[in-house]
Order: structure tokens, then C-alpha cells, then sequence
């Protein structure tokens, strides 16, 4: 639709031009002969020149203008009477008129159209009559001067006279331009400069690019034939039209190039178009395309192919030829007894698509490119790579295997309390750097024998590690374990914390870890065996330390010792310390109270910032390590607390004052 629109465009706008397009007319000389003195008259020849003489007559007048009245001189013959010079336009079209008659006698007189150098365009000769005739020449402007000549033929005599009366030039100039051939173009050819034998003209029709210097572009215009107008203005406006014919171009595919081996037979190579011309390394024939892969060696080659015909293009590929088939390898060749080896084969040229096989004493065990192998003695490895060239390449590795020292860990005593020391010892011949492994964290690189000491109780395995001369390693894992065994805890509580000499009777309560038999003694010069034993104390104020020994079945002891109290009847217990943690021993903390009927009683604790956290005034109301709001409380946090009580028959209430110690919060 475009295209119709854009060539009803141009046919509107050729039409318009060419309606316009008329020969100029131009009136070069315009010569009424209306004065006496003539332009152009030979006064030397002439008698009057054209002015009033005894023969001039008013019938001369035509038209009612003057004419030119023509005398020769007496005895003057074939001479020039007049000649007048005009600028021209060569080309152009001259036509030259005028009115003559004789006035006296008769004469004989040429009329020419000559050019610059004298040559005669055009001429007329005729007798003159006493009648006016209208005489009229025509010629082809050749310079650009002209010359109109009236020659007097006649023999001279007095009397003989020639009358002329309104000479007319005119010029017609029609502009006639030419385009310069141009040859069938191709549709993807640059743009084409037009020209034309006039310059300065407007270039129109489809393809034209620029209308002032005629540049014409056949990928614009298209595939087809395209009519183009030149339109010249000088001198006059003219045209000229000329068809170019754009041809599409034909552009051939290579239908069957891509990867061929490298000692591949010889193919030969397809294009979607015949009659076409082969080209590029490894091409044997340019005419049937056969093809070599030897001939153009490993690589890649670019083939041309280009039709022969006007406007047929060409086609280009990439052939690959494989490169002959290789194995990169990248192999162990000597390894310890006991280490892994790792074999990598890696296929190069060839096809690419590699397939491989590992084989080792007649059988095939892999088909990777990477394997791991770990023989105890040395052994032969082959690799066969091949590709799908249907090349294929072999090669054989070596394996050295390095046979190993034996390592042995001997010790004595492997189990016992803490702290155990245990003494280890092993042949160190022939080895360069060893690291013994405690099982515990902590190693040793000792030769020889090592002793090690461990301190918490548990299992542990030892583990020897050696470097032997070959920088070879050697590890030996002991199977037998170092047992460290559990500490007996030892630990007890006595019921009543504390008493008076009213009575003496007191409950030991054995609260011991990892132990299986016991040992009291009461501070009095008794002892006991029994695990939880009952002790009658004499009924006198003392104190007395009382010690338990807890061993379990290794011989493994632990002794703890605690003071004990006997008080008289009046006094005051206020533990340093206790354990709020739920276990029901110790949980609460508070004095107690012996002696008399206790009147009055004020208890208070304190945190560090003088907080106060607690209060009573029952002596049975005892903290259980909790903030007012119940929040609880960390280990360890120190505490002070204030006692105000008044015992029966006292006047004033005593105060006390100390410290309490939080262990064992929940």
C-alpha cells in the first residue's frame, strides 16, 4: 500500500513538472529601424545610411515604423551594407525575420546567419522589389555571438537602394537533458551516484536518496524496475527519464559442513544452489566440493562457496577437523602401603567424546576417567582412550607400592584412679618422626618411651603416628584402652545440724558419690563401717570434727571432715551457707533457736544493695532463696541478714548480724 501511494505521489509531481515544461522564447534582437543612425549599419560602404534622401518617400513606413534606408556608395558592389552581432545560447534556435523592398533600381542582396568565426549558419539571396517581402531565416545558435549579415550583391550605381523595415531575432531554447546509462544493479549494491550531460537538475523517482546529487539506493528502491525523471532548468526546463532495474541477490546455504576426523575419507560438500565455485583449505576440487580433512589438517577451516551468475552471492562455513587422538595424564607413580593412588586420563584431539577403560591384570575395573586405587604390592595400570572417530590410544602406568615398618604400643598399668600416670614404649627404628595421640587432647612427638598422665576419669584409646625414611606414614591404633576410673566423692549431713547438751544423739547421713564402703570417725575416739550410722555424744558442751573416708572397689578414696556442736541449753544457729535447689537438704535458710521459750523474734535478709528481701517474725518461716516476687536468685550471691530476739525471762531483745552464701540454686 506504501509503495502504490509513493508511486501515485511521483506520477502527481512528474505530471505537474512536465505540464510546465515549454521552450523559452527569447527575443534576442528587436530592430524597428526607427532612427537615422542604424546599429549595425557599414557606414563606410553606405551613401546615406539610412537617413531621409531625395528618394524617401513616407511609403516606406510599415506599420508606422521607420525603416532603414540602405545608399551604396557609386561603383561599390558585393560588400557587406549590414552587420549586427547578438549574444546566442549554442543549441538553441534562432529565426531571424524581416520586411525588404527596393526604393530605386533593382538590387540583389543575400541575407545570412553567421557565427562568430564568419561561417554561415543559414543565407537567402533574392531580388528586391519595390514591393515589401518578409524574409525569414532559421539556424541553430552554434556559439554564443551570432552574426546577422545583409551583403549588397549588386554593381554599384547611384539609385540602388535597399529598404528594410523591422528585422526580429528570436531564440528557442528547449532543455534536453540526458541520464547516463546505468547497468542492472543488485538490491544489496551501495548507492549509486546517477549523472546526467546537464548538470544542476533535480533528481526524482523511488530509491533516489538524495534529489540534489542524484544518489540512488537499490535496497531502498527494492527489487523491481524504477522509473527516474531528471529535471534540468538550463537554460530551459527539460527532463529526461531512464529505468533501473534492481535485482535481487541470491545468496547459496552450505548445507552439510561441521566436525570431521582428522583421517576421515575424502566428502564432498552441498549447497542449496548448483554452479557454484569451491574455495578454502582442504578443498580438492572447486567444482564437485570434494573435501579432505588430511589435506586441511587439524583445525578449523572456513569454506567459501560463491555462485558465478549477476547478482549471486556466496556462503561461508566452518569446518572442524579433529586432531589426532592424545591422553593427558596425570598419575602417581610410587605410593605407600596403605595410601590411595589417584589416576587421572584425560582424552585431547580426536573427536572429543572420549570413552575410557582401565584394566589391570587382564580385567577391566573402570571405565572413569578418574580412578583410586590401593594395592599392598606394585602393580601395572593401562588406560585405553578412544573417541567416536573410532581412534583409539593406549598407554600403561606403574604403580611402586612402599612396603611399611610395624608399629607396636606397649605400657603397663592401663587402669587406676585419677591421676593415672601410665608409661607407653615402641620400636622407633628406622623411623624419622613420630606423634603420639593420648586420646585426651594433648600429644607428644617423643622417640622412645613416653609416660602420660591423665587426670579425668574415662576411656582413652592411644594412637601412634610415624614417619618412616620413605616419608612413608605408619599408624598404629591401640586396641586396648587406658580406663581411668571415677574419684569417690565423699559427703555427708548431720541431724541436727546442731545441738545442745539436752541431747546428744545424732544421725549421720551418708551422701557419698562412686564409693562402696566407708570409714567414720566421730572426733571422740569412735568409728564406724556402717554406711549411715546413728552416734550417741557425751552430754557436755563440745565440738567435734567429724571425717568420712568413701573408697570404691580400685582403692580409690576421697575424706571430707565437718565440725559439730554441742551448745548449752541457750543458744544460736545461723548456718553460713545453704543450697536452695529442691534436693529437701538444706533447702531454707533461717537461725535456730535453743534454750528458753523464745518472747520475740525479728529475722531480715538483705541483698548487696541493702535491699531488703525478706523478713519474719516466726522463727519456724525460713528464706528459700527467693526475692519478695518470688524471682529467683544466682549461685553464689552473698546475702546479710539481721536476727532481733528476746528469750523468756530477758529484758532486752539481742541482735546479731552476718552474711549467708547461696550455693546450689535451682
Amino acid at each position: 500500500m506504501k509503495s502504490q501511494l509513493l508511486t501515485l505521489i511521483l506520477v502527481l509531481v512528474f505530471n505537474t513538472i512536465t505540464a510546465q515544461i515549454v521552450p523559452c522564447n527569447t527575443t534576442v534582437l528587436d530592430e524597428p529601424f526607427n532612427s537615422s543612425n542604424i546599429p549595425g549599419a557599414n557606414s563606410a560602404v553606405l551613401l546615406n545610411n539610412g537617413m531621409a534622401g531625395s528618394n524617401h518617400v513616407p511609403s516606406y513606413i510599415l506599420s508606422g515604423n521607420y525603416f532603414g534606408w540602405f545608399n551604396p556608395m557609386n561603383g561599390l558592389s558585393n560588400i557587406d551594407i549590414y552587420n549586427r552581432s547578438f549574444a546566442t545560447t549554442p543549441g538553441c534556435q534562432l529565426s531571424a525575420s524581416m520586411w525588404v523592398q527596393e526604393s530605386f533600381g533593382g538590387t540583389s542582396i543575400t541575407l545570412s546567419l553567421k557565427d562568430v568565426n564568419g561561417t554561415v549558419l543559414t543565407s537567402t539571396t533574392l531580388n528586391l522589389t519595390q514591393s515589401y517581402q518578409l524574409i525569414t531565416l532559421t539556424a541553430t545558435a552554434v556559439s554564443t555571438t551570432t552574426e546577422y549579415v545583409i551583403h549588397y550583391n549588386s554593381t554599384g550605381a547611384i539609385g540602388y537602394d535597399v529598404v528594410t523595415e523591422d528585422l526580429l531575432i528570436t531564440q528557442t531554447c528547449i532543455s534536453n537533458p540526458t541520464i547516463n546509462p546505468v547497468s542492472p544493479l543488485c538490491e544489496n549494491d551501495n548507492s549509486y551516484q546517477l549523472s546526467a550531460d546537464v548538470s544542476g537538475g533535480v533528481w526524482l523517482g523511488n530509491g533516489i536518496t538524495n534529489s540534489n546529487s542524484g544518489l540512488f539506493n537499490p535496497s531502498s528502491a527494492g527489487v523491481g524496475t524504477h522509473e527516474i525523471i531528471y529535471i534540468s532548468s538550463i537554460p530551459c526546463t527539460g527532463y529526461d527519464t531512464i529505468d533501473i532495474d534492481v535485482v535481487s541477490y541470491t545468496t547459496p546455504t552450505i548445507l552439510n559442513t561441521g566436525q570431521f576426523c582428522y583421517d576421515s575419507n575424502s566428502i564432498f560438500l552441498f549447497a542449496d544452489m548448483g554452479n557454484g565455485i569451491w574455495s578454502g583449505n582442504g578443498i580438492l576440487d572447486p567444482f564437485t566440493g570434494e573435501f579432505n580433512s588430511s589435506t586441511a589438517g587439524s583445525g578449523f577451516h572456513t569454506i567459501y562457496y560463491e555462485l558465478t551468475g549477476f547478482c549471486e552471492g556466496q556462503d561461508s562455513s566452518i569446518i572442524e577437523v579433529f586432531d589426532t587422538l592424545s591422553i593427558i595424564k596425570t598419575v602417581e607413580d610410587t605410593i605407600c602401603k596403605g595410601d590411595t593412588a589417584t589416576f587421572i586420563a584425560n582424552g585431547f584431539g580426536g573427536s572429543g567424546q572420549y570413552a575410557y577403560s582401565w584394566s589391570a591384570n587382564g580385567s577391566i575395573f573402570s571405565n572413569s576417567n578418574e580412578i583410586y586405587v590401593s594395592p599392598d604390592t606394585t602393580c601395572v595400570y593401562h588406560i585405553t582412550v578412544s573417541d567416536s572417530c573410532g581412534d583409539s590410544i593406549f598407554q600403561s602406568v606403574v604403580l611402586h607400592v612402599l612396603e611399611s615398618l610395624d608399629l607396636n604400643i606397649s605400657y603397663v598399668n592401663n587402669y587406676g584412679c585419677s591421676p593415672l600416670v601410665v608409661t607407653f614404649d615402641s620400636d622407633f627404628s628406622g623411623i624419622d618422626t613420630c606423634y603420639w595421640d593420648f586420646g585426651d587432647t594433648n600429644y607428644n612427638s617423643t622417640h622412645g618411651s613416653v609416660s602420660h598422665t591423665y587426670y579425668d576419669p574415662g576411656i582413652y584409646h592411644v594412637t601412634l603416628s610415624a614417619i618412616d625414611q620413605n616419608n612413608c606414614m605408619i599408624q598404629f591404633l591401640d586396641s586396648n584402652a587406658i580406663i581411668v576410673f571415677d574419684d569417690p566423692i565423699a559427703n555427708f549431713i548431720t541431724n541436727p545440724i546442731v545441738t545442745t547438751i539436752e541431747e546428744t544423739t545424732v544421725d549421720f547421713l551418708n551422701m557419698s558419690l562412686n564409693s562402696m564402703s566407708y570409714i567414720w570417725y566421730f572426733g571422740d575416739g569412735d568409728s564406724s563401717l556402717v554406711e549411715n550410722p546413728t552416734h550417741q555424744f557425751a552430754d557436755v558442751p563440745e565440738s567435734y570434727l567429724n571425717c568420712l573416708v568413701a573408697l570404691n572397689n580400685f582403692g580409690c578414696s576421697d575424706t571430707i571432715c565437718k565440725d559439730f556442736d554441742i551448745l548449752l541449753a541457750k543458744s544460736v544457729y545461723i548456718p553460713n551457707s545453704f543450697s536452695p535447689n529442691g534436693d529437701g537438704v538444706n533447702d531454707v535458710f533461717g537461725p535456730s533457736i535453743y534454750g528458753p521459750q523464745l518472747e520475740a523474734y525479728q529475722f531480715y535478709i538483705y541483698n548487696r544493695w541493702g535491699n531488703l528481701v525478706f523478713e519474719s517474725n516466726n522463727v519456724n518461716d525460713k528464706w528459700n532463696g527467693s526475692y519478695k516476687l518470688g524471682d529467683p536468685i544466682s549461685n553464689y550471691d552473698v546475702f546479710v541478714w539481721k536476727l532481733k530476739y528476746r528469750m523468756y525471762g530477758e529484758v532486752k531483745m539481742t541482735q546479731l548480724i552476718g552474711n549467708v552464701t547461696v550455693l546450689g540454686a535451682k
